[in-house]
């Protein structure tokens, strides 16, 4: 089971119900959607890539699974590639 974490010098802040992505390396920051929002705040819980997808699913009620599956995907490459989360051997 795939599991991945914050990067240590990453926070998390809700401001005016956004999820603002601080990265202390670099002080940059990003402002993410609502659904990339709810992807990185499981992630910040440990979660796995099939828990997020079945809460996602559940969240965004008459979302399509595969689509769903696509955005999952392509959002933990992103955040990977920008060193905002990474690889987790098991939740600590």
């Amino acid at each position: 089971m795939t599991q991945y974490k914050l990067s240590p010098d990453v926070d998390l802040q809700d401001v005016d119900n956004k999820l603002i992505v601080l990265d202390l390396r670099n002080n940059a920051y990003y402002s993410i959607n609502s659904s990339g929002g709810f992807f990185l705040k499981k992630i910040s819980e440990c979660r796995s890539e099939a828990e997020i997808l079945d809460e996602a699913e559940a969240r965004f009620d008459g979302a399509d699974r595969t689509m769903l599956q696509d955005d999952l995907h392509a959002f933990i490459h992103k955040m990977l590639d920008l060193g905002i989360i990474q690889m987790n051997e098991g939740c600590i």
